[in-house]
């Protein structure tokens, strides 16, 4: 796992590998929606699976964000729950 503090580091580590992106859509320090649309434009990293999470009253933020192509925009306390098999299904 690697853990990234910019929207540039996000993009540079994701393409070292990654086979799961997990993008915290409040992460105050990256333009989230603008990096999951960088990553699914990327011809390295489109094919890579996205999880996003946000807070679960944030509908506008969840529709912008499938829209841009996460694979899946689950709110934070269903992602605490899920995580197990979230990390099973896309790591294997």
């Amino acid at each position: 796992m690697k853990l990234a503090a910019s929207a540039a580091d996000t993009l540079d580590k994701a393409r070292d590998g990654a086979r799961l992106i997990i993008l915290d859509l409040n992460d105050r320090t990256i333009p989230p929606i603008e990096v999951l649309s960088e990553i699914k434009a990327d011809e390295t990293l489109r094919n890579v699976p996205v999880v996003c999470f946000l807070s679960h009253v944030q509908a506008d933020l969840r529709r912008r964000a499938q829209e841009a192509g996460a694979d899946e925009v689950l709110a934070r306390s269903v992602l605490g729950e899920k995580l197990p098999a979230i990390l099973a299904r896309y790591t294997g």
